[in-house]
């Protein structure tokens, strides 16, 4: 990539007041120093002295507010004193084991020791034996922080060594590492595999394929974080399994809830069924009852009707008998008066 910049319109604002990027944690106004074939020099109202590679410079301008800002601070002829160098890669040599800043701010950005300057990278100790691989290519800023003394970094850890990045990446293999660190694309692993384009990292379970070209910083996980992390973990590891049994148990008194509630319905159910026969053999018996006396009923009124009628028949008969013996009284009476008569 070629990262030659047209700085004609640079030129003319030496010695005024500016800011860089519009926006964002780069954003800062003061009076442009000097412009170099790849950077700038820029001296804020904090007399921070600001060194921006114009690959990154999206955008300059001019603001009457930050004139006003910058009314009673240094002027350009009382900065007179700060690095100088043909282009950043020979600015950053130059700046070798002085305490830096890396960026203005962002989850990039980083400050300590420039321990060494490569081809294509750098290597910083931010403290605490932690060492952090920058590719020059990502670096937007740069600046000497004069405020931390050099023997908060007196430490000098020991770091990998490579001739360009690819090479460094290649040197980390099988180590633990952590691919960008601060930023939400911050991934940390064992690295297993380093081809041309891109990085393969294990984590876990979890397989990393990271693309070369995206990484702006790389750097080895200490062991006591890797620990903790495995800890962690493993911690994680039994709260799930722990989840699991909770989950297991409640599904199984889940089941046996379930299945004692269908138990009990089919016996609600059972003894409804038969309630239900109970009630249905009670009204077939009131029935048949009801029906047996009606039966009843009618056989008696058919006895009483028969009764009756041989009543009347017996009454006929006794009439008859009665009339017969009138009758056979009769015909003697005539035959004894016809007797006498002869």
């Amino acid at each position: 990539m070629n990262e030659n910049n047209n700085i004609t319109y640079l030129e003319p604002l030496k010695g005024r007041i500016i800011r860089l990027f519009k926006g964002g944690p780069e954003s800062k106004y003061g009076r442009l120093l000097d412009v170099k074939s790849d950077y700038l020099v820029l001296s804020t109202a904090d007399n921070e002295i600001i060194f921006y590679r114009l690959h990154h410079l999206k955008s300059c301008i001019e603001d009457s507010k930050d004139i006003a800002n910058f009314v009673n601070k240094p002027s350009i002829d009382k900065i007179t004193q700060y690095e100088e160098a043909e282009d950043f890669h020979t600015l950053l040599q130059n700046m070798k084991y002085r305490c830096i800043r890396i960026d203005r701010g962002g989850p990039e950005s980083r400050q300590g020791r420039l321990l060494e300057v490569k081809s294509d990278y750098i290597v910083i100790h931010t403290g605490e034996n932690k060492v952090v691989y920058y590719e020059i290519h990502y670096i937007k800023s740069i600046s000497e922080n004069k405020e931390i003394s050099i023997q908060t970094y007196k430490d000098y850890p020991g770091y990998i060594d490579g001739e360009n990045f690819s090479t460094l990446l290649q040197n980390m293999k099988h180590c633990w590492v952590q691919i960008n660190s601060g930023g939400q694309e911050s991934i940390e692993g064992v690295l297993v595999d380093n081809s041309d384009d891109h990085l393969t990292l294990i984590y876990n379970q979890e397989v990393y394929r990271i693309s070369t070209f995206h990484i702006r910083n790389v750097s080895l996980g200490p062991k006591q974080k890797r620990k903790e992390d495995e800890s962690i973990t493993e911690k994680g590891d039994q709260k799930k399994e722990q989840k699991k049994d909770d989950e297991r148990k409640w599904k199984e008194e889940s089941d046996i809830d379930v299945s004692k509630e269908l138990k009990n319905d089919d016996n609600q159910q059972n003894r409804k069924a038969e309630k239900n026969k109970h009630e249905e053999m009670s009204s077939d018996h009131k029935h048949g009852d009801k029906q047996k006396g009606k039966n009843n009923e009618a056989h008696r009124h058919d006895d009483e009707k028969h009764d009756k009628k041989k009543k009347e028949v017996e009454s006929h008969k006794s009439n008859m008998k009665m009339k017969k013996i009138i009758l056979n009284t009769k015909n003697q009476q005539i035959l004894t008066l016809f007797l006498i008569q002869n």
